[in-house]
């Protein structure tokens, strides 16, 4: 019994932690050209997490900039515009020279940040205001919100995921009070022999 109630507790504590390490994220999504120009493919701002760290090592950098130009973070990056791949046969490596490099970052979201800029040593490559966040948790699906930058207001799988929450808060209250019960009739038994 007490494993049951434990790994029940333990997946509790589980959902929880992965719940609250949600936040917002500004996703950038853009093709960088050998030539140093970028073509945007999407930039948006949506409740995730960040996979880019402050990092002072590489040749690009992207910038987080607030109204007043202040730097509000940044992160270093490298790029190479050539892959290898090794040939079947004769087990050697080919250099390729690419044309183009996709890139996709999830930054992390300030409140403060204003315009994202992306730069090559000191020349600046891409400048681009940040989209106006939207107003998620509102319970209505707005028009530029979807499932994945409001997932509160967007997803029918949010209304789900509350029943499992209650369903499991249920079956946690049911274990919890049938262990107690079933301690008391042993100390009960206990008590009359």
């Amino acid at each position: 019994m007490n494993k049951v109630y434990i790994i029940i507790l333990f997946s509790l504590i589980l959902l929880s932690v992965k719940v609250s390490a949600f936040q917002e994220v500004i996703v950038i999504d853009l093709d960088l050209y050998r030539n140093n120009s970028i073509v945007l493919n999407e930039l948006k701002i949506i409740s995730g997490i960040p996979d880019t760290e402050a990092n002072d090592e590489g040749n690009y950098h992207i910038t987080l900039l607030s109204e007043e130009k202040n730097e509000v973070f940044k992160t270093n990056f490298d790029l190479e515009f050539t892959a290898t791949e090794e040939e079947q046969t004769e087990n050697e490596m080919t250099e390729m020279i690419l044309d183009k490099i996709n890139l996709y970052f999830r930054l992390p979201y300030y409140s403060e940040a204003n315009a994202i800029q992306i730069y090559h040593n000191e020349e600046l490559l891409f400048e681009k205001k940040l989209p106006i966040k939207e107003i998620c948790g509102n319970k209505i699906c707005e028009q530029n919100e979807n499932a994945d930058n409001c997932y509160s207001d967007c997803s029918k799988q949010s209304a789900s995921l509350k029943y499992v929450f209650i369903i499991l808060g249920v079956i946690t209250g049911i274990v919890i009070i049938w262990f107690v019960k079933r301690t008391e009739i042993k100390h009960e038994k206990k008590s009359a022999e």
